[in-house]
């Protein structure tokens, strides 16, 4: 695939019980995606930057994602069930509009939100290590790849 991988989990929101399993997740899809040369990059909200849990919300760090979002290539969406967020199925869905590659991880298995056709998003029901390496390879098989370097 030319271009980047964009990130979308709820950052904010998320339980110390989704945690682990979410993170482990997403640092595989982040190496498979660059070791596999799927993307040229991926995006992760979630690492780039560190915000005073006092801060008061404001448009910065939006309009960066947004950027980031649009940039990309694919979206990549984690959104478990009973977690509360806003952000995720928004990236989804603008995702979607904009006819990008779109992967969406989620344990929830009714929602009206994700009843998008199969042809315009890939949905797991886990993200488990071969759940994660089997949308790293759909990805791959979306895009033309990335040349080797040299070529």
């Amino acid at each position: 695939m030319d271009g980047g991988i964009y990130l979308a989990y709820p950052i904010d929101q998320r339980g110390p019980e989704t945690s682990a399993r979410l993170f482990e997740a997403i640092e595989q899809l982040k190496t498979d995606a660059i070791t596999n040369r799927v993307a040229k990059w991926v995006f992760d909200p979630g690492e780039g930057f560190r915000v005073n849990p006092h801060a008061e919300p404001d448009d910065t760090l939006a309009r960066i994602n947004r950027v980031a979002a649009e940039s990309a290539a694919a979206v990549v969406a984690f959104l478990p069930a009973g977690v509360a967020s806003i952000g995720v199925p928004v990236e989804i869905d603008r995702a979607v509009s904009d006819g990008k590659h779109v992967v969406v991880f989620s344990d929830i298995r009714a929602s009206w939100v994700l009843t998008y056709p199969p042809s315009t998003v890939t949905r797991y029901h886990s993200w488990d290590a071969d759940a994660v390496a089997d949308a790293v390879a759909w990805l791959d098989r979306q895009g033309t790849g990335l040349e080797a370097p040299g070529a």
